[in-house]
């Protein structure tokens, strides 16, 4: 098995799809601090257009003009990072490592040389999930150095940071199932159009799926909700401060308990399969 790991890294090394989507991680973490550094000069210029037309009393409004980052932290960059794009970026990459392997013929030459379907396929998905931790540590280190240069290092209290690795440790957890999910309906699908549009619909129109759901339990009585065991819910409805253990225990038993089903399922699929 340490021979599939380390083919599984040569062959993530040379492919660039991990390196496109880490550029687009990072490159859309520095377009969000952009367009708010802009907001700010426009806000900021605006507001001292206008009081250089009062009067000379106006200097002092002027110096009292806060600034966008003022009501912002290194936090709410993160929160808006792992809601949007970083979900959409790892579909993307997953979609793209799974099927390239069906497409080029790799799974095929693997499993002809004779290693079990069970050593191929979790090898693959630990290199996944490792590459996914990888990428979100990455932009989160991002959003940390670019919140030091936009805000000032001042603004990087430690009640902040605590909070803010508190924050990444809980969205990184729920990512992982979240990846595992997404890598079971991409061993299913075998198809890399169909695996990017399933896994994206799940992750944008999550609130109405589950949404639809809770109201079906309510209608048959049962004291459930989906929503709150749902991991793209959870993602976006983690709290970025004094993160309850509450929500910390139902999230993580969450995260378990759908990567296990998603794992066991895909592999089941995967072990009985036709490999093309």
């Amino acid at each position: 098995m340490i021979n599939l790991i380390r083919g599984e890294f040569y062959k993530l090394r040379k492919s660039k799809c991990v390196y496109v989507c880490t550029i687009l991680a990072l490159a859309f973490v520095l377009f969000f601090y952009g367009l708010y550094e802009l907001s700010d000069h426009i806000a900021l210029a605006e507001a001292s257009e206008q009081n250089s037309t009062v009067s000379v009393s106006a200097e002092v409004e002027n110096e009292n003009v806060e600034s966008v980052w003022d009501s912002m932290t290194v936090i709410d960059i993160a929160q808006v990072a792992f809601n949007t794009y970083c979900c959409l970026i790892i579909v993307v990459f997953i979609a793209l490592f799974v099927y390239l392997e069906y497409a080029n013929g790799g799974i095929k030459n693997i499993v002809g040389k004779g290693y079990q379907r069970w050593k191929i396929f979790l090898t693959k998905y630990l290199v996944v999930q490792i590459t996914v931790i990888m990428l979100a540590l990455i932009m989160s280190l991002f959003i940390l150095v670019l919140g030091v240069s936009f805000m000032g290092q001042e603004r990087l209290t430690q009640d902040i940071l605590e909070n803010f690795f508190r924050y990444v440790g809980m969205e990184i957890v729920l990512i992982c199932s979240l990846t595992s999910i997404i890598v079971a309906i991409n061993q299913f699908c075998r198809n890399l159009g169909t695996g990017i549009m399933l896994s994206m619909g799940m992750i944008l129109f999550s609130s109405v799926l589950s949404t639809g759901i809770d109201l079906v339990l309510k209608y048959f009585k049962f004291d459930v909700r989906f929503s709150d065991y749902w991991i793209p819910e959870l993602i976006s409805n983690c709290p970025i401060v004094d993160i309850e253990r509450n929500f910390v225990l139902r999230a993580s038993i969450s995260a378990v308990v759908w990567m296990v089903l998603a794992i066991s399922t895909a592999l089941t699929h995967f072990k009985k399969a036709d490999i093309k």
